[in-house]
């Protein structure tokens, strides 16, 4: 399996006064793995959140790795991960605190040679870039975007809107929490892009979608950085963390 082109850019923001998010990236042989995470929680809580999350997904990759002689049924990895990450979080905050006050997000997608599989909880976006068509595969799971989803919000209007960031499902904060989960072919020159909300809510998805569509061979490191800079310039409301993933062959947009 060729290497993918990724990078990360990770910024604590122009408002907040430390970064919750955490991420991860690994490339293998025969897989990849990207996810982001958005802590919430207070400063402490919401990094340790993050930090669980995206360190029981790591380790779920890397035992389905390790254990695996044949094709890796990559949908129930991630959801055993994902629910696994949902019970440590409870039982550290109940540990910390006595009661549940720390939570995530937590999107991840594998790259494998036939396809990607992807798995997503809260918040946190996962783009595709195909064929010129920039597309959202992730579904919001907060207030607003229940209204967007409805017809009540635009997507401008929910960026805006006083109560953008009350979530409707996230790990750690119930038992049992609703993990979408998804699978599709891999194209030549598919690209990805993964994101928290520090990103969302500086930018419509147009403008990312144009700031993408425009980078021409300047590789993942270049685009992950820009995209961070221009949310910033926009004020940098909440921490703001992407994962960047070109095609193997630095990927044409």
């Amino acid at each position: 399996m060729r290497r993918w082109d990724i990078a990360v850019a990770s910024d604590t923001g122009q408002v907040r006064s430390s970064n919750e998010d955490y991420y991860c990236h690994f490339q293998t042989t025969t897989a990849t793995l990207l996810a982001v995470a958005d802590g919430m929680g207070g400063c402490a809580d919401g990094a340790l959140a993050s930090t669980i999350a995206i360190h029981t997904l790591s380790q779920h990759f890397r035992n389905a790795l390790r254990g695996s002689n044949s094709v890796v049924a990559w949908e129930s990895v991630l959801r055993e991960a994902f629910l696994d990450a949902n019970e440590e979080i409870m039982r550290t905050a109940l540990e910390r605190q006595g009661e549940l006050g720390m939570g995530t997000t937590l999107t991840a997608l594998v790259i494998t040679q036939k396809g990607i599989i992807c798995a997503h909880c809260g918040d946190s976006r996962l783009y595709r870039v195909r064929g010129g068509r920039f597309e959202q595969l992730t579904a919001d799971h907060s207030l607003v975007g229940e209204m967007v989803r409805k017809g009540g919000l635009t997507e401008e209007e929910a960026r805006a809107h006083p109560q953008r960031n009350v979530l409707t499902n996230a790990l750690g904060t119930q038992a049992g929490p609703r993990v979408d989960l998804a699978s599709d072919l891999l194209w030549p020159e598919d690209n990805f892009l993964l994101c928290t909300d520090g990103l969302i809510n500086a930018l419509s998805p147009a403008e990312i979608a144009e700031l993408i569509l425009a980078e021409k061979g300047n590789g993942a490191q270049s685009l992950a950085y820009q995209l961070v800079s221009m949310a910033n310039a926009r004020g940098g409301p909440d921490n703001i963390t992407v994962v960047v993933a070109l095609w193997p062959d630095r990927g044409r947009w």
